[in-house]
């Protein structure tokens, strides 16, 4: 049996889309207007996993690949 293909979401063309790194920029931007000072260096692929994963939670399929997104095991290819 095939393991189900965990990208199916991003090709339904009845979902709504959103680039994943827009998402990481705009809240970065939320939380600097709240005061705070976030700083993702060294963490860019957990944030970019996070998004993509925030993203099909609330249904919409986050742009990109499985090389843009679920980058959360992976090495930060900031820190490669």
């Amino acid at each position: 049996m095939d393991a189900p293909d965990t990208f199916t979401i991003a090709r339904w063309p009845d979902h709504d889309s959103y680039d994943p790194n827009q998402l990481i920029a705009d809240v970065r931007d939320l939380l600097r207007s709240k005061g705070l000072q976030p700083d993702a260096t060294g963490h860019l692929g957990v944030a970019t996993g996070a998004a993509g994963t925030l993203l099909r939670a609330f249904g919409i399929a986050p742009l990109g690949g499985p090389t843009t997104i679920d980058r959360h095991e992976a090495r930060d290819s900031d820190t490669r």
